[in-house]
C-alpha cells in the first residue's frame, strides 16, 4: 500500500478495514483480529524504550510472503498497546518513500485503522470549538484508545483547530 502524503494513510487504513471486512464499528480485539488476518502477535518483556516491532518472511526464491509477526511489550496499558500493534500493522502494510517520516505515517495509520475518520466525524462531527471530557471519555471506552491519542485523531482530522488541540495539550 503506497503512500504519497501522510492524508494517504486515511486512504490505506480504511482500505484494510475494507479488505479484512471490519466496516466502520469499532474493534473489540485488535489482537484476535491480527491473528484471524494470519499475522502472529506476540508479547514479550522488554525493556519500555522497547513499544514493539514487526517482521514479513518470505520465501527467498519466490519472494512470496510466508508469515507476519508483530511484537509488543507486555505490560503496556491496553489502549496503548491497541495503538502499538496497529501502528506496527502500518509498518508491516504501507509502502512509505524517504520524504515521509515513517513513524508518524504508521501511527498515523494505526489511529486511522482504529478509529475510522468516517465514524469518528459521525461521532462528534466535522467542526468543534469545544469538545467536553465526558465525550471523550465515552469515546476512550467505545474506540479502546487514550485520551491523549483521540484528541491528536479528532485534530489531525481538522475537527478541532490547532490553538484548542494545544490547550487540551498543556491541560493534560
Amino acid at each position: 500500500m503506497a503512500i504519497s502524503s501522510l492524508e494517504d494513510t486515511e486512504t490505506q487504513a480504511a482500505h484494510m478495514r475494507k479488505l479484512w471486512d471490519l466496516g466502520t464499528s469499532p474493534i473489540s480485539n485488535v489482537v484476535e483480529t491480527l491473528e484471524e488476518h494470519q499475522l502472529c502477535v506476540l508479547s514479550i518483556e522488554a525493556n519500555e524504550k522497547f513499544d514493539g516491532m514487526s517482521a514479513i518472511g518470505r520465501d527467498i526464491s519466490s519472494g512470496e510472503v510466508l508469515a507476519g509477526a508483530i511484537v509488543s511489550r507486555k505490560d503496556v496499558p491496553g489502549e496503548r498497546q491497541r495503538l502499538n500493534l496497529t501502528h506496527e500493522l502500518g509498518h508491516l502494510v504501507l509502502v512509505i518513500p524517504p520524504s515521509i517520516d515513517e513513524e508518524k505515517a504508521a501511527f498515523r495509520f494505526g489511529s486511522a485503522f482504529l478509529v475510522p475518520a468516517e465514524r469518528l466525524i459521525k461521532e462528534v462531527g466535522s467542526k468543534r470549538s469545544y469538545i467536553y471530557i465526558s465525550e471523550l471519555l465515552m469515546l476512550k471506552r467505545k474506540f479502546g484508545i487514550s485520551i491523549q491519542a483521540l484528541l491528536h485523531r479528532i485534530w489531525e482530522l481538522g475537527i478541532i483547530n490547532d490553538s484548542y488541540y494545544k490547550r487540551w495539550c498543556v491541560i493534560s
